[in-house]
């Protein structure tokens, strides 16, 4: 943890006098790190001297310094050396009365700042820290457009945006740079993204081979000696290939493995999870979900500073993490972001649809087999269900007659019965009477101030031609980003640090370069990652085309989850204030209804968990009780 205050009133007399703590002083403010919990995964801290040599130094580490001539001299060596995969650099020039703030490229550590010109400035890694000072205080003001893009339905795949749930509050960007000053802030990006840096690689074996080594280096990276490790195994690719590269690199080593049982049909992964354990010999624990998730929620969203994102609720990630800690491990690893980082190659069906080429993609889905589903799914034909979204695409870029003669021609083309299409047409139109679009309060949507304006923040110039930017979009959505930054608080609230592997710069340009046929793979998807883990992985799990559904067992948190906070929902509570009761009681009914279909119940869940967990943040703010980690 770090966080550093500089104002021009001197305003640095409130004492922090806690063990463990360093403290490093500047001209009318201070620089605060805690000794214990930070590390050389997550931040450097620099110091410019007078003569504006730069001294580089890992606060947990004394005895690791180098001195740097000038800032680009360190700059080109962090990047030189990867640092800036998982490490946010902060430099203060003491003389020139500047502060640089750089934050790691995948946005792993939390970086808050509030700069108010010509009174403050004060940044951290944790908001609660900020929330929390006294002098702060009189700016927080809530962000009512934040809270509206939270509300709003599948906005969490929107890019991450520099705003905060506080008017005042911001981040910094993940791979930017923020400069500040007294009077004036200035914001850019430090590190480029180059999709075409494995361009001279050309067939499946050779993009195996590539992802092999660099997922080596990865995880290899991440394994710290003497340290008995834990990982989550789920069963799925992600988690089993770590797993397994862990045993292949480390033939040896003690390794912890965790499933998590949610006692769910369409979360059943533990035939997968014991196969990956029995190959590497893990200790091997399964877990039942705790029950209590509003009271973990509660104690999560006091920590947070912010609402939950983490879709079901961050109680399952407690239970896995205080398993770890048991074990006596320091480390856990995780497959989380390698579904976007690796990528499941879906463009090659939207390209051969758009390109006219459909005797190449009659073939390509004409195998339901290999294609990628929910495991034990009771779904509608999986050809018919790509070809009605391949459609769907369509309708606001076609007029009503242009659509209905695409229409009968893919019914005529692909065999499709054109009922099938009829039929789902009228659901729509009855779905969208029945089921609620939005839960925000209506007046605060006839405001274009607050309607949120997607952020293209992780764009680089270098992907100006590039044209498959929601490969690169996928990685840095909010969900993502905040639930990188909420993992990071609760690492240091249970005495955890969690490892992502496949947050790797050069992995994701990669996977970046794999071309979308390569991905997709005849319909099984991520086939460059599956031809990587050739004589790692059993092949009954590297072979695998279905994926978990966690819809069930979300269901079933969030319906507990609601009458457990009933009393947060009552008619004077701050939350009216937001949402729209009536569609929010619309949600419910549909929530608790056992006949509904899935589809369903993911959206009502979506209005219904969000408004809880936002009903929670309010209280803290009403209470003043969020949590200091610091």
């Amino acid at each position: 943890m770090f966080y550093g205050y500089f104002s021009v009133d001197n305003i640095s007399n409130e004492k922090y006098g806690q063990s463990g703590l360093g403290l490093i002083s500047f001209p009318n403010g201070y620089l605060k790190f805690d000794r214990i919990s930070c590390t050389k995964s997550f931040q450097l801290i620099c110091v410019l001297n007078k003569d504006k040599r730069i001294s580089i130094k890992n606060p947990i580490e004394n005895d690791f310094q180098l001195d740097f001539l000038c800032y680009d001299d360190l700059i080109a060596y962090l990047k030189y050396k990867d640092y800036f995969n998982k490490i946010s650099l902060i430099i203060c020039d003491v003389d020139g009365q500047e502060i640089y703030l750089h934050r790691d490229f995948f946005g792993i550590s939390p970086l808050f700042y509030i700069h108010i010109p010509n009174k403050l400035i004060a940044f951290s890694s944790n908001l609660t820290s900020l929330l929390n000072l006294p002098s702060l205080r009189d700016y927080l003001e809530i962000n009512k457009s934040k809270v509206v893009q939270y509300l709003t339905w599948l906005s969490d795949g929107n890019n991450y945006s520099p705003s905060t749930f506080f008017q005042n509050f911001f981040n910094v960007l993940p791979g930017q740079r923020l400069i500040i000053t007294n009077k004036k802030k200035e914001i850019g990006s430090f590190i480029d993204i180059d999709p075409y840096k494995w361009s001279n690689i050309k067939t499946m074996e050779e993009f195996g081979d590539e992802f092999r080594n660099l997922f080596k280096k990865s995880v290899e990276r991440d394994i710290n000696d003497n340290c008995i490790i834990s990982a989550q195994l789920s069963g799925g690719l992600d988690s089993s290939s770590i797993c397994a590269m862990i045993r292949h690199l480390e033939p040896k080593i003690p390794i912890h493995t965790i499933y998590a049982d949610t006692e769910t049909v369409l979360t059943n992964e533990q035939q997968y999870s014991d196969l990956v354990a029995k190959q590497i010999q893990s200790s091997h624990d399964i877990l039942k979900p705790a029950t209590n998730s509003f009271e973990i929620a509660n104690l999560h969203v006091s920590l947070y500073g912010q609402p939950e994102y983490m879709y079901n609720g961050s109680a399952l990630n407690r239970e896995i993490m205080q398993n770890a800690v048991s074990k006596g491990s320091t480390v856990l690893f995780s497959g989380h972001a390698g579904d976007a980082v690796v990528g499941y190659g879906q463009d090659y069906i939207a390209e051969l649809f758009d390109e006219g080429k459909w005797d190449v993609l009659k073939k390509t889905i004409s195998i339901p087999s290999q294609l990628m589903s929910n495991i034990n799914a009771q779904e509608e034909n999986p050809s018919f269900k790509i070809l009605y979204s391949l459609l769907a695409r369509k309708k606001k870029k076609l007029n009503f007659i242009e659509l209905i003669k695409l229409v009968l021609n893919v019914s005529r083309f692909f065999e499709i019965p054109i009922h099938y299409f009829y039929k789902n047409a009228w659901r729509k139109i009855k779905d969208k009477y029945r089921i609620p679009s939005s839960i925000i309060k209506k007046d605060l949507l006839q405001h274009s101030d607050l309607i949120p304006q997607d952020s293209t923040s992780v764009r680089r110039p270098s992907l100006a031609n590039y044209k498959d930017i929601s490969t690169v979009d996928d990685v840095f959505t909010s969900q993502s980003i905040i639930i990188n930054e909420q993992f990071f608080i609760l690492d240091k609230y249970y005495g955890i640090q969690h490892k992502f592997p496949f947050y790797d710069k050069d992995l994701f340009e990669l996977c970046m370069s794999v071309p979308s046929e390569l991905k997709y793979d005849h319909g099984r998807q991520r086939g460059h990652f599956r031809e990587a883990m050739k004589g790692i992985l059993p092949e009954e799990v590297r072979n695998r085309t279905s994926k978990a559904n966690f819809g069930d067992y979300g269901r079933r948190v969030i319906v507990k989850l609601y009458f457990d906070s009933l009393h947060l929902l009552n008619s004077d509570s701050d939350i009216w204030n937001y949402v729209d009761r009536n569609n929010f009681n619309k949600s419910v009914s549909l929530l608790l209804d056992d006949e509904e279909a899935l589809y369903v119940y993911n959206r009502v869940m979506y209005f219904v968990s969000k408004t809880i967990y936002l009903a929670i943040w309010l209280s803290k703010i009403k209470n003043k009780s969020f949590i200091n980690l610091n």
